[in-house]
């Protein structure tokens, strides 16, 4: 097989994985559930449910901590789940192991090959940082391949709802915001953007962060030469700041945030957002996509190639 024919399926295979490991602390399952059950069933996703022990760390409300026992109520726990998930026609299993979180998710991702990770943004036991918890930091900051991050007050909105929502599917995104810098998007991330929108059959929206006097109000229909692709357009601004991010987000009724990892968002006229201030204060999924060479910290681990971000490869996007 050539290689750019490879690369588009590795490419595609990430925007719509065959399978999607599900990182929980249990106390998450709430939020995290339904918006797995989401994208499994529109990338048609074997969902994976893993969960860490870590030793030496009882759960703060234990008054006795017993590992055996927090092993088998985990797995418990989780089976019960799966057998629910599984009712609904979707691939799911279980994975429950010793050690720190981000240990077992790389772990688990070394042993199956797998195109999405999904995280909550805090667990109640957790140490905060940035206004995230510190395993989602490290998960989010860490992990290879694209990174679903659900905000923590999606939890509050579940438990008002009651329990028996949780198995309930989420409704996909409707608008995908793709935050970029000056330069525009990474020419692998807006491919990826465009088949993400396809799989959700969402709208996409290319925010590009200009310099003032480059600000166009008016959004504009991007059109593209590589085939029928779904709806997508683009407008600009000056600020790349969280607060004017979430703004925009806010306007234009984003459903889901795509962002680049580390993201291209400098050029405007203010301070640009990093992926923790984004993910810790956006209200809505934020879904990373890792921008690194082939060799950065997982080089056992799959990772598209080409993902190093340079003014030069960012310039030759395909879209006009």
């Amino acid at each position: 097989m050539r290689p750019g024919i490879e690369n588009g399926f590795a490419r595609s295979c990430y925007a719509a994985p065959d399978r999607i490991v599900v990182a929980t602390a249990l106390t998450d399952l709430e939020y995290l559930v339904p918006e797995a059950i989401a994208h499994a069933e529109a990338a048609r996703a074997e969902l994976v449910f893993a969960h860490a022990i870590v030793p030496g760390e009882p759960q703060a409300a234990a008054t006795y901590y017993n590992p055996l026992k927090a092993d088998r109520d985990a797995r418990l726990t989780l089976e019960v789940l799966s057998r629910h998930v599984r009712a609904r026609n979707i691939t799911c299993s279980v994975a429950v192991r010793h050690g720190t979180a981000v240990d077992v998710v790389e772990e688990l991702l070394r042993d199956k090959a797998s195109g999405r990770l999904m995280i909550g943004t805090q667990a109640s036991a957790e140490g905060k940082t940035n206004g995230m918890g510190r395993t989602a930091t490290q998960l989010l900051l860490q992990t290879p391949i694209p990174v679903c991050a659900l905000p923590s007050r999606n939890m509050q909105a579940a438990n008002a709802k009651g329990g028996a929502q949780k198995l309930q599917g989420k409704d996909k995104p409707r608008t995908i915001l793709y935050p970029v810098g000056e330069q525009g998007p990474h020419p692998e991330g807006v491919r990826y953007a465009l088949d993400l929108a396809q799989y959700f059959r969402s709208e996409l929206i290319l925010l590009q962060i200009s310099k003032g006097d480059h600000v166009t109000t008016a959004s504009q229909s991007v059109s593209c030469s590589a085939g029928l692709w779904p709806s997508m357009r683009r407008i600009t601004q000056s600020d790349g700041s969280v607060a004017a991010l979430l703004d925009a987000a806010r306007e234009t009724g984003t459903s889901m945030l795509l962002v680049e990892a580390p993201p291209s968002l400098a050029g405007g006229d203010t301070i640009p957002a990093t992926v923790t201030e984004l993910v810790a204060q956006a209200p809505c999924p934020v879904l990373t996509f890792p921008v690194l060479p082939m060799d950065h910290r997982h080089p056992d681990l799959r990772v598209l190639p080409g993902f190093h971000y340079s003014a030069l490869a960012a310039s030759s996007v395909g879209v006009q």
